[in-house]
């Protein structure tokens, strides 16, 4: 009997576990350029590219609230977040926490924006639901062939009790430049120019020598 009731508790404690395992949600970034649909593939773009990010949450027990941060864990410095539009149809958007934007993802800034949705015991259901689109540019200075990975990351809290269930954490998804666009500034190009005459005056011939004097 007792090696019975020790059986039935691994088993329940195993079962449990298991649950509380499934219970927690899931969180995926998806990007896109211009038009196209959402994906998990690298973007790869150019200097000044403007691009969108989606995060999306899969979960099977209800949610009711969630606090994020988007953070660029490469620590480069040249992503800068233009909006944040959210999912109106699960979150209440009136206590948000939410960057002033443009906002730069650099040293100054921890190379993250804080995100956030605190609905009060607000019901998302179950399923995937996404939780907020983001605008983002590529600056013009990054250098070619650099790599930058963003990550999604915060608390989740699931029924009215505002239990949390854990630090979910989503990425990397990952960007790339294609390639620096070098423009001469005017400054540079006129120094150059005005360099080259200078030269080709030194080396011409002068006048009035020893010679001519005589």
């Amino acid at each position: 009997m007792t090696i019975m009731r020790r059986w039935w508790a691994i088993v329940f404690l195993v079962v449990s576990m298991a649950s509380v395992a499934a219970a927690n949600p899931v969180v995926t970034i998806l990007g896109r350029t211009g038009s196209d649909p959402y994906s998990t593939d690298t973007l790869v773009l150019d200097p000044g590219d403007t691009f969108d990010i989606m995060i999306q949450i899969s979960t099977d027990v209800a949610l009711s609230a969630a606090q994020m941060y988007i953070t660029d864990s490469s620590s480069l410095g040249y992503l800068t977040l233009n909006s944040v539009s959210w999912n109106t149809t699960v979150w209440d958007v009136g206590t948000t926490i939410e960057p002033a934007t443009p906002y730069d993802l650099d040293s100054g800034n921890n190379y993250r924006a804080d995100l956030g949705a605190m609905a009060n015991g607000f019901d998302t259901g179950t399923g995937t639901f996404t939780f907020a689109e983001l605008n983002l540019t590529l600056s013009e200075s990054v250098m070619s062939g650099q790599t930058m990975y963003l990550h999604a990351t915060g608390l989740v809290f699931a029924d009215t009790n505002f239990d949390s269930i854990g630090t979910q954490t989503g990425g990397p998804f990952v960007i790339q430049s294609s390639g620096q666009q070098v423009v001469p500034a005017p400054g540079a190009a006129m120094l150059g120019f005005i360099g080259l005459n200078m030269v080709g005056w030194i080396r011409r011939p002068r006048r009035g020598g020893a010679s001519d004097r005589a």
